[in-house]
């Protein structure tokens, strides 16, 4: 299977970094890695994949980011607009669980990651996801 991702993350330093990982984690199946510094800038790139028909197979998202909006933010309002979204991955330097607790993950595939990103967790999250789009 071919993948095309959305990373939302304002850090241009990270983007090698990201290119690695997914394609160590994905075998070499990504096809398209699309890269947002901003929520705003990010909901622009997901309305331009739905109109085209060339859909992100997941997202992954910093929680803090240049702009306005946070990563939070985005999702909330991407799920407000589309319950369908992809599965996404929210990275953050704050607890776990007080992400979850402003963020529904388990009704809309999120997965969240704190800092520093463990090998083996990012691996777990990553299997679920190729399963959920290997389901579908």
């Amino acid at each position: 299977m071919i993948y095309r991702v959305l990373i939302i993350e304002d850090d241009l330093a990270y983007k090698p970094l990201w290119a690695d990982i997914l394609r160590r984690h994905l075998g070499g199946h990504v096809a398209e890695i699309c890269w947002a510094v901003s929520a705003e800038e990010a909901r622009v790139q997901y309305e331009r994949s739905v109109a085209s028909g060339q859909f992100f197979d997941f997202i992954i998202t910093d929680v803090f980011l240049a702009g306005s909006d946070t990563g939070l933010d985005f999702v909330e309002n991407l799920f407000a607009d589309d319950q369908e979204a992809p599965p996404i991955i929210l990275i953050s330097s704050v607890d776990k669980e007080e992400v979850e607790d402003i963020v529904d993950t388990v009704s809309r595939r999120i997965e969240i990651l704190s800092k520093p990103i463990n090998a083996g967790q990012f691996k777990e999250v990553m299997n679920r996801i190729t399963e959920h789009r290997k389901a579908i």
